[in-house]
């Protein structure tokens, strides 16, 4: 079965396709919901909003995890490509890490000065990209933090950034792509 998910004001909703049926959640945030994204299996739907991060199963319409680990807002949620590890960026400046087999937090980046913006996983090549507010691009090895790159980039009119290669970085913009080398 296939899903479509979106979010209403303080609740999940999930399509099932083709059978067209919705699946309205019940009330778990207490703020409205920002950001949603799944996992490539489609068997997961992440929701972000200022009061927590949810983990819910698409087939079981279910409430799996909460996370309120953070202060202020989610700014960004990313999920790897192989489903394995979610990321929450908020407005504490410091992403979070979770293993999505076992559910745990399993790092904390920190030492942005600006809330996150946007993240980029790549697990295959085991780094992560990351955009602050006030325009610092941050680019660190996910199995050690410490080994980070960053970059002071005027990006007022960037609202994404991406990786398809160890050697190369993307940063999206609202009329041009830009690309970087690492």
């Amino acid at each position: 079965m296939k899903y479509i998910v979106a979010a209403s004001r303080k609740k999940l909703k999930v399509w099932s396709y083709p059978e067209r049926e919705l699946y309205e959640s019940p009330l778990f945030h207490n703020h409205q919901v920002k950001k949603v994204i799944m996992t490539p299996n489609g068997k997961l739907a992440i929701t972000g909003s200022q009061d927590k991060v949810i983990i819910w199963d698409c087939n079981t319409k279910s409430y799996i995890k909460g996370f309120q680990d953070y202060t202020g807002y989610v700014g960004s949620m990313s999920v790897s490509s192989d489903g394995k590890i979610f990321a929450y960026g908020c407005g504490d400046n410091n992403i979070h890490l979770v293993n999505l087999d076992t559910l745990e937090t399993f790092q904390l980046i920190s030492g942005h000065s600006s809330g996150v913006l946007n993240i980029y996983i790549e697990n295959k090549y085991d780094y992560i990209l990351s955009i602050e507010y006030d325009g610092i691009i941050r680019s660190g090895q996910i199995s050690d933090p410490r080994k980070e790159k960053y970059w002071e980039i005027n990006v007022k009119d960037c609202t994404e950034v991406k990786s398809y290669s160890k050697k190369y970085f993307m940063t999206v913009h609202r009329y041009y792509l830009m690309l970087w080398k690492f």
